[in-house]
This record gives structure tokens, C-alpha cells and sequence, in this order.
């Protein structure tokens, strides 16, 4: 994927029913009329790629059961891609969400170009809890989860953790709550 490639990462609050088996996002370029469908499983984001610039699109999402039944779409969204449009020469990592969060909470960051990446969690007290990513990364908009678990894939204690991102010579960090 070219650096310069336009994308967009689609994120909704994820549906509190216990029978949600997943979810499907509709998107095209006409309001209301979607040619593309994805199922995107449990996780609650989506990232569309190699868009177009100068064009908008719309997006709508649905959540289904284990049966199949699926839901109404939601209120529909529209993001328009700019003719100028430019990715960033620096990489980000963006808050995770939900933040605070009881069991799995997202993470998304963004790599301008390939590199070696690496992605831990610490506790408030600078101990490392898990290694979430470590090697050379593909450029682009890039999202992984964590589920409140250590290295020996123990959950932790709810609390505070920091969420840290090391990349050639950037590093960033954020702050992450968990619940019980």
C-alpha cells in the first residue's frame, strides 16, 4: 500500500446486547445506496483503504445475531476524502476505545512508513504487563486489541495502565483504564 493512499477508520459503539454475534458495515458512494458490505466480526471498527480522493462515501452499520437476524442500519455517516488529501510523515497512536473499558478495548495507530514497531502495556508502577506488537509493520492505519491480559495470558487487575508506542525515534503513550 502507497504511503499516500487514502483511508478512513470507521469506529461505532458497540452493541450491549449479549446475543450480538457481530457486526457488518455497508459503505458506497451514494447516500443510502451501499454496494460494499463487510463483516467485520465482534470488533467494533473498520478500516476502509485505497479511497479516492475528492469523493465522499457513506457508511451504515448493522449488528447481527448467531441465527443470522441482523439489526436496522444505524444513522448513516458520510466522510468525504479531500482532493489534497495527504497522509502524515509522523506516526500517531490514537486513545483506545472504550476507554475506561471492561474487557477488550481497541487500539489504533498509524505508521508512515515500514519500520520496526512496538506496542506494550505497562502498569501505573512501570511494571510491563504484555508485548502487544514488536517487529517491521507495513505503512498505513493499523488497529489491534488488548483483553486486559499479561504475557501468560492472566487477566490483570482493573486499574490503570499505560499504553506505550515506540517507533524509530518517536515514542508515545496514553493512558488506559480497566474496569471490573
Amino acid at each position: 500500500m502507497a504511503i499516500a493512499d487514502p483511508m478512513l477508520a470507521i469506529q461505532w459503539r458497540p452493541n450491549t446486547d449479549s446475543e450480538t454475534a457481530g457486526y457488518r458495515v455497508y459503505y458506497g458512494l451514494e447516500s443510502g445506496h451501499y454496494e460494499h458490505s463487510v463483516t467485520v466480526g465482534t470488533r467494533n471498527i473498520f478500516l476502509l483503504q485505497n479511497l479516492t480522493v475528492d469523493t465522499t462515501y457513506f457508511f451504515a452499520v448493522t449488528s447481527f445475531n448467531e441465527a443470522g437476524l441482523e439489526s436496522e442500519k444505524s444513522e448513516e455517516v458520510e466522510a468525504y476524502i479531500p482532493p489534497d488529501y495527504q497522509m502524515s510523515v509522523q506516526p500517531k497512536l490514537y486513545a483506545n476505545y472504550p476507554n475506561p473499558f471492561c474487557q477488550t478495548t481497541h487500539v489504533l495507530y498509524y505508521i508512515p512508513s515500514q519500520q520496526n514497531v512496538r506496542i506494550d502495556v505497562y502498569s501505573i508502577r512501570g511494571e510491563h504487563v504484555v508485548n502487544l506488537v514488536k517487529g517491521s509493520i507495513e505503512p498505513g492505519l493499523h488497529w489491534i486489541q488488548w483483553q486486559g491480559k499479561d504475557a501468560s495470558s492472566q487477566s490483570v487487575a482493573a486499574g490503570i495502565y499505560i499504553l506505550s508506542l515506540s517507533y524509530g525515534k518517536w515514542h508515545f503513550s496514553k493512558k488506559m483504564i480497566l474496569c471490573k
